[in-house]
């Protein structure tokens, strides 16, 4: 059976604010270059190899000759969730089963959801960047290939063996890769001037599997405003076991875009350096295939009550006209234990937006064998507010995501040892995410703080690189539940968020 009524109750936006969420700053990767990583992304001012490309196109004019570099990135990130209770209002009746206009307000588990902290589910992810420069008298030419926004998330959040067995045991799952191929062209104004320009062709790939909530109005009230009231459980019958409808739902997409940045170069004397860049994305047109099922709660484990008269409670608000078809194919099949198909690879498209960025930063290098550099940018999150979702069959929705732009800052530094160099740095990043959108597919649950260390050692034309990296990010409680009137759905889970994040990179730079 197909059930229309499961659009209406929001589940495209359920489906799109997962893979919109792991866009957070979590995932903003700047891990491009193992010596810019080393520095803690201090790199606007120094931009003098290869990943100049990302962070300041102007920097490749330091480059001569014919030079090619890469770096591949291992991040590990870590995390636990675990849930808070879910508040309702259950409707009370006197003697004869009428409704006496008066509720109690009760907690109970969250949608079978785990009671205890849990992990997320183990995952490394590789990051590979490269680029190649040649470097002339006043013009330089580059090209890079590098990820600035990618990772994922594997969770077992529910104990659905208890609701439905055959429920998927992996229900939240994403994968995230966007993918910038970025020719470069910079120009020696003079002495102290450079100037260049990168130009960014885009490719999106996103698989996002998520489940879907839907409240369970016709026997219990949830305290949420804006929810129809209704009071159909049967005299004597207790309040039921699930309190939601869960829906496993899936969205594999891809997409293309463009974008590009600018950046300045200007030596103020023989040994300071500013550094000024900033970084645009146009909205990806995304191009993807919907795939949901709805499970239903299993029959043994209901009231004996419940089961004995929801037929005929359903049959007759049928009847009378409070119900639509669809709405009473859902009620009746409530406790089947059984499964329906909702979509089967129904075609959809958005307009995905990612953020623009811009910065400026320091170089020292007065003293003798050491370089410190100092770096603030600030990226335009805020650019993440109205979502539009368009189904091949006609439906529209809307996702309110209400995000808010972010600051970074830093400082690195690194000291010369003859052939070897000793790098550190340290940032400090907002979070973007509000209270109100947090779910556990957010890789970035709270502001971080990042200490960066690393190392190059030189081979002929060779050099060498290894940094390490360590993000603390602080813990996150979020106390309600937030309910979505108008889509029907909760923008957010609710419970206490923990994270940490382990990288380590290679890298090497080569010179012809």
């Amino acid at each position: 059976m197909r059930f229309k009524l499961l659009f209406t109750l929001g589940l495209m936006g359920i489906i799109i604010i997962s893979s919109s969420t792991i866009f957070a700053s979590g995932v903003g990767l700047t891990g491009i270059g193992a010596r810019a990583t080393a520095l803690a992304g201090c790199y606007r001012a120094v931009a003098d190899d290869w990943s100049a490309m990302f962070w300041n196109p102007a920097g490749i004019t330091q480059i001569e000759g014919l030079k090619f570099g890469m770096s591949l990135e291992l991040i590990k990130p870590t995390a636990t969730f675990t849930p808070k209770e879910w508040n309702y209002a259950l409707a009370q009746t006197n003697m004869f089963g009428i409704p006496t206009g008066e509720y109690d307000y009760l907690t109970t588990d969250f949608s079978n959801m785990k009671t205890s902290a849990t992990d997320n589910e183990p995952r490394t992810f590789y990051i590979p960047a490269f680029g190649i420069t040649y470097g002339m008298e006043n013009l330089t030419l580059g090209f890079a290939f590098y990820v600035p926004f990618g990772l994922g998330a594997k969770w077992d959040l529910l104990n659905t063996e208890k609701y439905n067995s055959t429920f998927p045991k992996i229900d939240y799952e994403d994968d995230l890769k966007i993918m910038d191929f970025h020719p470069t062209i910079a120009y020696k104004v003079s002495d102290r001037l450079s100037l260049g320009v990168g130009v960014s062709l885009v490719y999106a790939d996103i698989i996002i599997r998520t489940p879907k909530y839907v409240p369970n109005p016709y026997l219990i009230t949830p305290d949420i405003a804006g929810f129809t009231r209704r009071n159909l459980l049967p005299v004597g019958a207790d309040a039921p076991e699930f309190n939601h409808l869960l829906i496993d739902s899936e969205l594999k997409g891809t997409g293309m875009g463009y974008g590009g940045n600018l950046g300045v170069m200007f030596n103020v004397t023989e040994n300071l350096k500013v550094g000024l860049s900033a970084r645009y994305y146009s909205d990806i047109s995304i191009d993807g295939k919907i795939n949901a099922t709805a499970y239903f709660a299993d029959l043994d484990t209901a009231n004996t009550l419940i089961k004995k008269f929801l037929p005929g409670i359903v049959k007759s608000k049928l009847e009378s006209g409070e119900l639509d078809s669809a709405s009473y194919g859902v009620l009746l099949n409530y406790y089947s234990g059984g499964s329906s198909v909702v979509y089967a690879d129904m075609g959809g498209d958005t307009k995905l937006p990612l953020p623009m960025e811009f910065g400026v930063g320091i170089a020292y290098s007065g003293i003798k064998n050491l370089l410190v550099s100092a770096d603030f940018s600030m990226t335009k999150w805020s650019a993440w507010d109205i979502i539009k979702i368009d189904l091949e069959d006609g439906d529209v929705s809307n996702l309110i995501e209400n995000w808010k732009d972010g600051m970074r800052f830093g400082v690195g530094a690194e000291y010369k040892l003859g052939i070897a160099t000793l790098r550190g740095g340290y940032y400090y990043e907002e979070a973007a995410v509000p209270d109100e959108t947090m779910s556990p597919t957010i890789p970035d649950i709270n502001t971080r703080s990042a200490v960066n260390l690393g190392l190059q050692y030189n081979f002929g034309p060779i050099a060498w690189h290894l940094s390490y990296e360590t993000i603390l990010i602080g813990d996150k409680t979020i106390d309600n539940y937030i309910f979505n009137a108008t889509e029907n759905s909760y923008d957010n889970l609710a419970g206490d968020y923990a994270m940490k994040v382990y990288n380590i990179m290679t890298g090497f730079e080569y010179k012809f």
